[in-house]
């Protein structure tokens, strides 16, 4: 947060709190100073495992002493938000959860407008302030992004039963920043990334490993990379 130049004002601090800290009596306390700030803006609990009851209480023992701005729930269903309501002084202001087109949590929706949360999802004008500046697709019906440099333009086709879901790549939108001469995409001039669903981690690509033509096999990248020989003769 130093390094930009920014005062601490400017800037809106998120975290979570872990559940292995939920009954540490310190637990806001090291997060502060992991986080090298006298304040966070918004702490949530990061989900609704072990003692998050205990949890809670220390968020809002922390937002009564003024460490923290705000506290809310991340992943929480409409019996626990209840149990929490019940048993804590201090309201949550924030809920974050998964919504979208295929989980649209109308009953959820429906209770938080009603308890006066707020959801991370419905926030106004949320992506002009993010600094991004959305334009109308002319292959699909969804907006593209100006400042991404690479985008896969897709359609949609099934959701299969394990919750995956297949697409059509129809077209692929690049900057010029980001093309070869040859009017090929330059991974190397910009940060794909990719998401690894064994770990639910992002990993940001690296250099090119090797060349595959499917017919004749693989031409063989540097030494030290694992690749074996394919060949669909």
């Amino acid at each position: 947060m130093k390094k930009p130049g920014l005062k601490r004002e400017e800037i809106f601090l998120e975290t979570k709190l872990w559940p292995s800290f939920y009954e540490q009596a310190d637990a806001v306390e090291k997060t502060l100073e992991r986080l090298d700030t006298d304040y966070i803006d918004l702490l949530l609990i990061h989900q609704p495992a072990g003692n998050y009851m205990a949890g809670y209480r220390l968020m809002a023992k922390a937002y009564k002493e003024g460490k923290v701005k705000a506290i809310g729930l991340s992943n929480f269903t409409v019996e626990q938000i209840q149990e929490i309501l019940a048993a804590c002084e201090v309201k949550p202001a924030v809920l974050q959860t998964e919504v979208h087109s295929y989980s649209q949590e109308k009953e959820l929706k429906a209770f938080w407008d009603q308890e006066g949360i707020v959801s991370a999802n419905t926030e106004p004008d949320k992506l002009e302030k993010s600094g991004f500046h959305p334009v109308k697709s002319q292959f699909v019906d969804a907006p593209l992004i100006e400042e991404l440099p690479v985008t896969l333009e897709c359609r949609f086709l099934k959701e299969n039963e394990d919750g995956n879901i297949i697409g059509q790549i129809v077209n692929v939108s690049a900057d010029e920043s980001v093309l070869e001469p040859d009017g090929s995409i330059d991974f190397t001039k910009f940060r794909p990334i990719s998401f690894e669903p064994a770990h639910n981690a992002c990993h940001v690509l690296g250099e090119k490993a090797g060349n595959v033509t499917l017919n004749n096999g693989v031409q063989m990248p540097k030494p030290g990379y694992g690749v074996s020989q394919v060949s669909n003769e």
